[in-house]
């Protein structure tokens, strides 16, 4: 499931996203002092750059597909969502699971950003790490820390004995964290397909394709 721009604003009055006076879908599409979106600006510079691998934009798409399922199921509200489920049980281990799966796609979102070589990606990325960073304070306390490379761990130990108010202000469905990144993956899951896409049709001078010289080139490697 894709964010809507009226989900989108829901989530942003909650988490508070305004980045210098404007939303973070603003600052996406508006580059600050300037009358070109920033979305445009870094476009440009990658359609003006060497094509990017194909196979690069379908790892990543899956990665932020799977990223984005799992962030779903925190921002669950339903009665029968993992938070409510705990608060009837007493029972973390479901949310201990989630968490750990919810930051293994996280990882896997940050090294696929890395691999793609776009610069929106790159910008996409900046912007992931930079909602850890925000939020390192509200995530340490029940355990998710950050290395000096991005990734997130889990201290199972300490997410488990934390308590449930606490995890649920730091991944719950109306948490800076999930609506941020949940946000973020979207958008980049869509570039990631639009470029995947587009790789397949582009064509140079000698009518190859750019997918083809992509796997020539993997093949030489």
């Amino acid at each position: 499931m894709r964010i809507t721009n009226q989900i989108l604003n829901d989530s942003a009055r909650k988490a508070g996203l305004p980045i210098q006076g404007a939303s973070l879908l603003d600052y996406i599409n508006k580059k600050p002092g300037s009358d070109q979106s920033l979305l445009q600006a870094l476009e440009d510079k990658e359609s003006a750059a060497e094509p990017v691998n194909k196979r690069n934009y379908e790892k990543l798409e899956k990665a932020l597909d799977a990223y984005e399922k799992e962030t779903e199921k925190f921002a669950d509200k339903s009665e029968h969502s993992m938070f409510e489920k705990a608060k009837e049980s007493k029972d973390m281990t479901e949310i201990c699971d989630s968490a750990d799966r919810l930051v293994a796609k996280y990882n896997s979102v940050v090294s696929a950003m890395r691999k793609s070589g776009s610069p929106l990606d790159a910008y996409y990325l900046q912007m992931f790490l930079g909602v850890s960073e925000d939020q390192k304070k509200e995530l340490a306390e029940i355990g998710i820390t950050a290395g000096k490379d991005g990734s997130l761990s889990v201290d199972r130990e300490k997410l488990k004995a934390s308590d449930l108010s606490a995890v649920e202000r730091a991944l719950g469905a109306d948490s800076a964290f999930i609506t941020r990144t949940g946000f973020v993956s979207g958008r980049a899951a869509d570039h990631a397909n639009a470029n995947a896409r587009s790789v397949s049709t582009q064509y140079n001078a000698a009518g190859n394709t750019y997918a083809a010289q992509s796997s020539l080139y993997d093949f030489l490697r």
